[in-house]
This record gives C-alpha cells, sequence and structure tokens, in this order.
C-alpha cells in the first residue's frame, strides 16, 4: 500500500504571459509551497513546442501515460485551463513555422487539443480540481444561473441565442428596465482606444462583457457566425466570491472590487478587470455563503469564483459563475486570502481518500 509520501501531485495549468512574468502560474506561486509530495507540472497549451509531450502506451500487460520519461500515476489533479488554452501564440507560432495551410494548421489544432483531453479522461477516477466536465457543464450560463435560482440565489435574466429575433427581443426588454449587456460564451478580444494620440498603442486583452446603450444596437448579423449571451445590466458593486471546497470545510472567501475615480471612461464597457482597481476584504452574508456552497455541490465544482453585484438596495445578485476563474491576483493583494493553501488541502485531502482504497 502506497502512503502519503508517494502522493503524486498532476498539476494541468495554461500560465498567461503576465504569470510567467511574475515567476510561474496560480500553482507555482501559491498552491506548490504546500505540497510535500511529488508535483508533475504539465502546460497543455506549450506543449507541441517543448521538449516532450504526453504518450499514451498500451500493451499486453495494460495501459501506462508517460510525460517524457516519466509515468503519471496522479492520486490528485489540479485543472486550470486558463484562456483558449490551445489556441495561445506559442501553438499559433509554432504551427505558423511549418508553413502549414490554413486547414493544416486547423487540423493541428484539433489533434493537439484532443490529445490533450485525453489525459484529462485518462485518470477519471481520482479527484480533479476542478472535473472538466463539470467546469463544461458549467461554462454554459443559462443552465448554471436556472441552477443558482434553484439554490435560492437572485440571478441576472439572461439568453443565450443565435436568433437575431430572439435577441431583439430581448434587449428591447431590457432596455426598458436597466439595460443590457452582451458577452460571447468564449472570451472575446477587445482592443481598447487610445485617449490621445502620443499614448503608446494599447495591447489586446480578454473582454467579457459590453453594454448596449439606449439608441445603440449589437451587430445581430454577427450572431450567423456564432451565439451571443445577452443579459440584464445590473447596476450595483462587484463583490467576487471564491469557494473552496476543501476540508474540514468550505472556505468562502470575498472581495469587493474597488473602482478608481471616473473609470466609467468608456460608458460601454462593464468589465471592471480591464482598468487598473485594488480590491478590499468582503464579508457575505451568512445565508449567501451557504446559497453558494450548494451551488458548486450541484454543479460537481471543487473551487469556483462567483460575481456578484450589490445593488443600491442591498440585493446580491449573480452576474457570472468563473469555473476557472483567476484568483491568484487576490492573494498577492490581499492579507489572510490564503486561497492556495486551502486548494493545496483540497489536493491532498483526496489523495488521502484515494490512498485508502489502495
Amino acid at each position: 500500500m502506497s502512503n502519503i509520501k508517494d502522493v503524486q501531485i498532476l498539476a494541468i495549468e495554461t500560465p498567461t504571459p503576465e504569470d510567467l512574468t511574475m515567476g510561474g502560474g496560480q500553482f507555482d506561486q501559491f498552491v506548490a509551497p504546500f505540497l510535500p509530495s511529488e508535483v508533475v507540472r504539465i502546460d497543455l497549451a506549450r506543449l507541441p513546442a517543448a521538449q516532450q509531450g504526453i504518450s499514451y502506451k498500451q500493451d499486453e500487460y495494460g495501459s501506462q501515460v508517460y510525460f517524457g520519461s516519466q509515468r503519471l500515476h496522479p492520486t490528485a489533479a489540479y485543472l486550470s485551463l486558463g484562456v483558449e488554452w490551445v489556441f495561445d501564440e506559442i501553438l499559433s507560432q509554432t504551427l505558423a513555422d511549418r508553413k502549414l495551410r490554413p486547414d493544416q494548421i486547423d487540423t493541428a489544432r484539433r489533434a493537439v487539443r484532443a490529445h490533450g483531453e485525453a489525459l484529462l479522461a485518462e485518470f477519471s477516477d481520482i479527484p480533479w480540481i476542478n472535473p472538466y466536465a463539470a467546469m463544461l457543464n458549467t461554462s454554459h450560463r443559462p443552465l448554471t444561473l436556472r441552477d443558482a435560482q434553484r439554490c435560492g440565489i437572485d440571478v441576472a435574466r439572461a439568453i443565450q441565442t443565435g436568433d437575431p429575433d430572439e435577441a431583439r427581443r430581448f434587449v428591447y426588454r431590457e432596455l426598458t428596465r436597466d439595460g443590457c449587456v452582451f458577452k460571447s460564451p468564449i472570451k472575446m478580444v477587445w482592443t481598447p482606444k487610445r485617449r490621445w494620440p502620443w499614448q503608446p498603442k494599447p495591447r489586446q486583452m480578454w473582454l467579457s462583457t459590453r453594454r448596449i446603450l439606449p439608441g445603440t444596437q449589437p451587430d445581430y448579423d454577427s450572431l450567423a457566425l456564432g451565439p451571443l449571451i445577452f443579459q440584464q445590466y445590473v447596476p450595483g458593486r462587484r463583490i467576487r466570491v471564491n469557494i473552496i471546497m476543501c476540508p474540514p470545510r468550505p472556505e468562502v472567501r470575498a472581495a469587493q472590487a474597488v473602482m478608481p475615480p471616473g473609470w466609467e471612461l468608456d460608458d460601454t464597457i462593464c468589465d471592471h478587470r480591464i482598468v487598473d482597481h485594488t480590491y478590499a476584504p468582503f464579508k457575505l452574508p451568512s445565508g449567501l455563503e451557504e446559497r453558494c456552497v450548494e451551488l458548486l455541490r450541484r454543479k460537481g465544482l471543487l473551487r469556483a469564483e462567483l460575481d456578484f453585484n450589490l445593488t443600491a438596495e442591498g440585493r446580491y445578485v449573480l452576474v457570472d459563475v468563473n469555473e476557472d476563474g483567476r484568483w491568484g491576483f487576490l492573494e498577492e493583494e490581499l492579507d489572510n486570502y490564503p486561497i492556495g493553501r486551502a486548494i493545496a488541502r483540497l489536493l491532498l485531502a483526496g489523495s488521502q481518500d484515494y490512498l485508502a482504497t489502495q
């Protein structure tokens, strides 16, 4: 029988360029220091450009999975796929350097993704943080909002559609109330405009939410290219809630976004992450904490970030569920906000449960 010294933690993470300049991804910075066991780190997005890859071997004695020359036998796994996890710049450049045709590049990307997803299915009997299937389930916004309602959480009205007529009707109704926003089910790339000609050209960034103002309309014809999420605009203070389902009890930690003066320079932008803001600790009502934990149980998640808007009337309205949100910046900025330590406890607890059955 194995013991805790033999625990192998499998960490699958795709650090952003900002993460790498700060010394690594969230896992390396905030979780790994609390893990006494071996950790195997795999960045699926960068495998094609790396010197080692994943190999699935099958023979008359059974199957084995290798990362380079190291055989994988994980007892718990951390999963953070990040933004557009296999379509990052390194993979695109690797394929471009080979002078492939567009159809060949598309085929190669699909093959890389399928090869990486196979790793997620290979160890289905160990605790994953988070399970890939649960992340896919949660990324469907209407279903997740409906589950939140069943847990007693107030949610923003929303529709996800590729039908221009349905979108127009929803937008018209919401504009007669508080307003309306739209977002893509996947992350959108947005380039800010320069306020002054002499300023450096702004870099592209990921933007999830844009506001629809009265008298303006989105390009409904673009729905032919893919569906969009249209959602009630909820004015209020943004509260981010991190939940980690670790023993002996789930940890719920909330923070309030503190916006700088005059940040509404572009009133079509609703995504507070694109401005220089800070966070302050925030205490949720205990009843809401319990409902948030129940939502994670319903979705099969072990970790998530929930975004609420706190209205002037004191209502907490759920506007987003991030099954794979970024949290490292909160741990850096706030005291007594040890998300990484809680995740490490969850990984080790899962490993011990697994080892006890061997």
